[in-house]
Formats: C-alpha cells, sequence, structure tokens
C-alpha cells in the first residue's frame, strides 16, 4: 500500500511541477515575479513583442501585421499581413483585382445615358421598312400595300413625336427644329399615299410618293447629324463634369477608388490589456488596432470607423457574441474582430451621380456589391534572423509587388478596352461597307456611322478614368525608387497615351465620313478605317502583352530574396489542398471550391513539403451586421485566394451592409500539445459595435483544472508542498514511521 501511495504522490508532483514549467518558463516567470502577469511584453523596433507559455506575438505598431510562433519551436513562423479592403462588383463573374471593372460600368452607363432614348433607333428601321416598301410598289396599288404603308407612316411619326418631345426637354432646340421639319416631309409623304389611294394605277401618284420618301431619307439624314452631335456634345459634358467631381478633393459624394490599402493610413494600436476573470486572475490579454487617419481624401470616411480587436487566451474560453454566435477559442488562438462602422458605397455614390449627371436609365444593382478584405498568409524558417528586422523586410518587397500586380491589372483593363473597342469599330465598319455594296445609300448606314462615333466617345470616357488611376500608381512608382518599377509604369502610360491619340484620330475620320456625299467615297473611307483599325490592333496587342510580362517578370524577381525561408508548399483549404508554390500575384483570385454552413468555422492548414504545421488560419462563415434601427443580420461570408510563390491572399468576401457596422472574427493559431481537445473553463461576452474590451461573466463556469484556476505562484507554492511532503514521506518510510496522509 505504501509504494502505491508514494508512487502517486510522486506522479503528482512531477505532473504539478511540469506544469508549472508549462505555464512559466524562466523569462515568463521572472515577469510573473515582477509584474503577477503570465506573460511578458517588450518593445523592439517598431514592433510589440508579447510571450506567454505557449505562443509568442510579434505585432506591428503601426498597421494590422503580426507573425506568431510556438516558443518551443521558436524558428517557425507565421505571418497575417491585413492588406486590403477591396468593394468589388459583379463578383465572381468579374476579379476582384481588376479595378478597371467600375471604370468599364461607369464609362457604359454614361454612354448609355447620353442618348435620348431608345425611340430614336426606331426611326431608322421604320424608315427603312417604308422605303423599301414604297419603292417595291408598281400600279395598280393594292388596298393592302397601302394600308402596310398607312401603319408604317404612323408608327414612324408617333417615333419622331416622341423624340421631338425628349429634344425639347433637354433643349436640344436645334435638334428639336430639324425633327419639326422632318415631321414636315412626313406629312408630305402622306399626302402623296392619299392621291395614291384615290388613284391606285396613277403613274404619276405613285412617283411623286417615292420622290417624297427620297426626300425624307435626306431630311433623316440631316436630322441624323444634329441628333450624332447632340449625343456627343452630351456625353462629353457629362463626363466632364464627373472628371470635375472625382478631382474635388474632399467633396462629400467623393467616388473613391476600389480598393483602399491598409498602408495608406495611420493605425493606432491600443493595449495589451489585461483580460480577468472574476476571482481576479488575468485570464488574457487584448489589443486593438484603430484607422487614426488616411492618406487620401477619398477615404476619409473610413477614419475612426475601421477597427481590428484582437484577443488571446491563456486558458480555453467560450466566447459569445450577443445571442448570435458561441465558439471555443483555444489557448493561444489570437482572435482579430474586423469592424466597419460606416462605408461609403460606390454603388450608392454611382446612383447619386447618375441623378446629379441626368442618367436616369442607369442600372445600379446594391446586391452585387460587397467588400473583400485581403490578408497575406505566409511561414518562414526564421533561425538566424533578427525577427523584427526580417519582419519589416517583408512589407516592402510585398508591397512593391502588389504596386506591380495593380500596374498589370490596370494594363489588363486597358488592353480589353481599346481592343473590344476596335473589334467593334470593325464589326461596324463591315456592316456598312455590305449595306453599301448591297445598294444601301448614306441615309441607310448614317446609324452605323453613328454608333461609331459615340463607341468611340465613350472608349475615350473610359480611357480618361483608366489615365486617373494609371497616373495615381505611377506616382507610387516613383516614389518607390526603383527605376525598373517606375520605367514600367511610365511605359504603361506611355501605351495609354498612344491609344488615346489613335482614338482621337478615328473619331475624326468618323465625323468626316458622316460628312461625305456619295456611297463609293464612304466605301473607300470605311475600307482604309478597317486597315488602321487591324495595324493599331495588332501592335497595340503585341506591346501590351510584352509590358504584362515584363511586370510578371519583374514581381517574381522582387520576391525572389525572401522566398527561400519560406516554409509553405500547400495549404488546406477545408477540404481542398491548394498548391501555393506557384507565383501568380499578378493574376486573378481563384474562388474556393469548399464550402461550410452558416455560423461553422472555415480552417486554413500550413503544409510544408512533408509535413502539416502547427500553425492555421480560420474564420466563422458568419459576418454580423448591426444596423441604426436595432436589427442584427448574419450573412454569410465567402473565399476565395491567390497563390503568390509560397504565400497565400486570402479574400474574405462579405455582402453589401448598406448602412450598418459589419463585425467579422477571423483568427489565428497553433496545434501543439498544450491546446489538443480543449473545451471553453470560462465564458465570455466578446465586444461588440465600437465596444473593444471583452467581459468574462459573472458566475460563469470555474476555470476546471486547478492549473487554470490557480496563478503561477500559488501553482508553485502547492508544487513545493507537495514535493517536501513526499521527500519526508520517504525519509519516514525508510525509518519504519508511520505517517497519515489523509
Amino acid at each position: 500500500m505504501w509504494s502505491k501511495r508514494l508512487a502517486c504522490l510522486l506522479m503528482v508532483s512531477f505532473l504539478l511541477a511540469s506544469a508549472l514549467l508549462a505555464l512559466s518558463p524562466s523569462s515568463l516567470a521572472e515577469a510573473a515575479e515582477e509584474e503577477g502577469r503570465p506573460y511578458e511584453l517588450k518593445h523592439e523596433e517598431g514592433w510589440l513583442i508579447v510571450n506567454t507559455s505557449i505562443v509568442g506575438l510579434a505585432l506591428n505598431e503601426r498597421r494590422p501585421f503580426f507573425a506568431w510562433w510556438y516558443v518551443r519551436e521558436s524558428t517557425t513562423v507565421y505571418v497575417a499581413h491585413y492588406k486590403a479592403l477591396i468593394e468589388y462588383y459583379a463578383w465572381p463573374n468579374t476579379s476582384l483585382l481588376s479595378p478597371h471593372t467600375w471604370i468599364a460600368h461607369l464609362a457604359r452607363e454614361l454612354a448609355e445615358g447620353a442618348r435620348l432614348g431608345p425611340e430614336e433607333v426606331n426611326i431608322e428601321p421604320l424608315l427603312a421598312e417604308l422605303r423599301a416598301k414604297v419603292m417595291a410598289l408598281h400600279p395598280p396599288v393594292s388596298q393592302e400595300e397601302l394600308d402596310e404603308i398607312e401603319e408604317l407612316l404612323s408608327e414612324l411619326d408617333d417615333a419622331i413625336s416622341d423624340l421631338h418631345d425628349k429634344a425639347l426637354e433637354v433643349g436640344a432646340d436645334d435638334l428639336a427644329s430639324k425633327l419639326e421639319e422632318l415631321s414636315a416631309s412626313l406629312a408630305e409623304v402622306q399626302a402623296r399615299l392619299d392621291e395614291l389611294r384615290e388613284s391606285p394605277s396613277s403613274h404619276k401618284a405613285l412617283s411623286e410618293l417615292k420622290r417624297e420618301i427620297l426626300h425624307l431619307s435626306r431630311d433623316w439624314h440631316r436630322c441624323r447629324g444634329h441628333l450624332a452631335m447632340w449625343e456627343r456634345q452630351a456625353l462629353r459634358e457629362k463626363f466632364g463634369k464627373l472628371k470635375d467631381i472625382m478631382r474635388e478633393v474632399g467633396r462629400e459624394k467623393l467616388f473613391h477608388p476600389p480598393v483602399f490599402s491598409f498602408a495608406e493610413g495611420e493605425w493606432d494600436l491600443d493595449g495589451p490589456h489585461d483580460i480577468k476573470a472574476p476571482n481576479g486572475t488575468v485570464v488574457g490579454i487584448w489589443f486593438t488596432y484603430k484607422l487614426d487617419e488616411v492618406y487620401n481624401p477619398a477615404f476619409k470616411f473610413a477614419e475612426d470607423n475601421i477597427m481590428i480587436r484582437c484577443r488571446l487566451y491563456f486558458v480555453p474560453v467560450e466566447e459569445r457574441v450577443d445571442e448570435q454566435l458561441s465558439y471555443t477559442v483555444r489557448r493561444a488562438e489570437f482572435k482579430q474582430d474586423l469592424v466597419i462602422a460606416s462605408w461609403r458605397w460606390n454603388v450608392d455614390l454611382l446612383k447619386e451621380l447618375a441623378e446629379e449627371l441626368g442618367l436616369e436609365g442607369a442600372v445600379v444593382v446594391p446586391s452585387e456589391t460587397g467588400l473583400a478584405l485581403r490578408v497575406e498568409l505566409l511561414a518562414f524558417n526564421a533561425s538566424g534572423t533578427d525577427l523584427p528586422d526580417f519582419l519589416s523586410g517583408l512589407e516592402e518587397p510585398s508591397g512593391f509587388r502588389e504596386l506591380l500586380a495593380s500596374l498589370r491589372h490596370e494594363l489588363s483593363g486597358l488592353r480589353d478596352t481599346v481592343l473590344s473597342a476596335c473589334d467593334e469599330l470593325e464589326d461596324l465598319a463591315d456592316q456598312a461597307l455590305e449595306d453599301l455594296e448591297a445598294g444601301a445609300s448614306l441615309a441607310d448606314v448614317s446609324g452605323l456611322l453613328q454608333q461609331m462615333a459615340l463607341s468611340v466617345e465613350s472608349t475615350l470616357a473610359a480611357l480618361e478614368l483608366h489615365e486617373e488611376m494609371l497616373s495615381d500608381l505611377e506616382e507610387k512608382a516613383s516614389e518607390a525608387e526603383l527605376g525598373n518599377v517606375s520605367a514600367l509604369a511610365t511605359a504603361v502610360e506611355g501605351l495609354l497615351s498612344e491609344a488615346k491619340a489613335f482614338l482621337r484620330a478615328v473619331n475624326a475620320t468618323v465625323w468626316q465620313m458622316m460628312g461625305l456625299e456619295s456611297p463609293p467615297e464612304l466605301s473607300l473611307a470605311l475600307a482604309g478605317l478597317k486597315d488602321e483599325l487591324k495595324t493599331f490592333s495588332k501592335a497595340f496587342k503585341e506591346e501590351a502583352d510584352r509590358l504584362s510580362k515584363a511586370l510578371r517578370e519583374e514581381a517574381w524577381e522582387l520576391g525572389e530574396p525572401a522566398r527561400h525561408r519560406h516554409l509553405l508548399a500547400k495549404v488546406r483549404l477545408g477540404r481542398e489542398d491548394v498548391d501555393v508554390r506557384p507565383d501568380e500575384c499578378t493574376g486573378h483570385e481563384v474562388r474556393a471550391r469548399t464550402r461550410v454552413g452558416l455560423k461553422k468555422f472555415f480552417e486554413v492548414r500550413f503544409l510544408s513539403e512533408n509535413a502539416t504545421l502547427a500553425g492555421w488560419f480560420r474564420f466563422v462563415n458568419a459576418s454580423i451586421v448591426r444596423y441604426p434601427d436595432g436589427r442584427v443580420e448574419i450573412m454569410p461570408v465567402e473565399l476565395a485566394y491567390l497563390r503568390a510563390g509560397r504565400t497565400l491572399h486570402l479574400f474574405l468576401i462579405y455582402r453589401y451592409f448598406d448602412d450598418g457596422t459589419l463585425e467579422h472574427d477571423p483568427s489565428t493559431g497553433l496545434d501543439v500539445p498544450e491546446t489538443a481537445g480543449e473545451e471553453g473553463v470560462l465564458v465570455v461576452e466578446a465586444p461588440t459595435g465600437t465596444e473593444t474590451s471583452p467581459e468574462v461573466e459573472e458566475g460563469a463556469p470555474g476555470p476546471g483544472p486547478i492549473s487554470y484556476l490557480l496563478t503561477p505562484e500559488g501553482l508553485a507554492v502547492v508544487a513545493a508542498v507537495l514535493i517536501v511532503i513526499t521527500a519526508v514521506a520517504v525519509w519516514a518510510k525508510r525509518r519504519g514511521r508511520t505517517i497519515n496522509l489523509y
């Protein structure tokens, strides 16, 4: 019996001593003696270093960028860098990384909004059909044929009347005057038709009707020219007004870029602050990154409205978010709640802008927009490095690579815009040539020429907006003082300038063609324009592709110095394994295939070539939106990713949340022996809204195992007493004495 009791005591003593070592390594014990806290802190080169018994953390004090590691294997360090918020439109049909999506949409709405309405396009086919039917008549004319022509005249009269009313409404007085002349010509056609109805066999009446139809076609041709001039001027005026609005820094209704980089702001790191259980024991710490200031005036609305609340617990807890969510937070798990208290949506601004510019027909769908949080994840071998210095060194190349990626995406948008316009112009020129070869008149093809003019104008409008974005990127490239990057940015801007110059020349050519007086002249001009379009398209495409390749290669070279230390080979996204070794940082994101239910965890595991690493990133598939009227809505979170050469860029995609406050809680952590199979031993009410401090509930379940309940000092006393008792018991046994322990 004595041997069993002694063995039991020795085992308890050993376990308690081991627990003491696990909770308080030498550095932690020193900190505990000095401050009574189960963690130690130090500031080093702009980083706040936190060490606990399980995890080490390095938090950048200027922006949300941090690293974590297992204290017993500190050479493997994991990084989570919160990079940006992206306001997307029509994802996944368009890429999160293609800001020209908004440009294309806006330019398209401007081009359509500059038109008087769909009625004017009805005049062209109605007139063509009327002319064909009249020219096909021969005496004697049947009443059925005359009735068909009468019906077409009535439809044409209604279309002209509608267009006239709209011209007066928008102040296009010259156009209205020409439409009145067109109505008078139509009345003459009606009079000749009435004469033919009275004398169906009269060659003279039929000849006069055909002559009036030709006069009507010529009058419409002149009227069409005035319509084209008005629409062209309207487009220019509306676009000029848009540019003025965009350039008014600080204006309340400023349309902002789709990407807000977290590096474009000043962040304040508040903390650490202790999280205490009801008995006073420190069970965790919390920090908060707060966006205090932004450099781009377009994002002024984000100041004091974005924060990332962080919490680290020394015991496993059950966190509750109001009555909406409940989940276990493990020891060494570092939670980061993204909170966006206010966001000014481009989609809302676009609706307001459409009203201000008179684009009542603009179609803007809020459900197609939202925000995506971009987070960069990686793991590296930190042996032989000065950690703060190495972490700081990761940030700059990553920023340059993203600048190159933005340039490449902008180049891709520029390429698509220009080549699509050239293709459309070629198709319209082909159609006009075919019509002319089939005997069409100048009036018959005037609508096609007008479509060409509006296509060029809307493309030039889109290029103006591309120029705004490229100018900003070129300025950033110059500030970077990297010769190759700056040279490539300048080259992309040069390509845009060439495209603008060419399209302006095309515009002048199209307007000259509208003034030609014979079909053969127009056919020659159209054939020449087609050749110019083909030549330019080929050269433009070759140069754009060359620059795109150069941007991709430069991005690869910038990432090379640090890549040899990176440990990631794959990541496991739910049930999907993704090889992250390819460098596609200048490409497009991929939508994750794995789905989880609402309020369920989605986990991202880190894998090397031959092992599963300890680090992970996860989030709850539930973003909470709180509205000013007290409503609370739970929305799902979608996931996309970009492989970037042993680095993973994650995009957490949130839906449009109007004027509400968005909250979502990603977290990082470690799978190590100390965190295996843990259940929450305390209940914590997580902060919500603008709150920052969690609260351990009064009357919450006790911490459970004594190692969670006692402070390091109390645990040391218990362990020491048991060791002394064991030693006394052993001494007594050797002398044949009996000691009652219970």
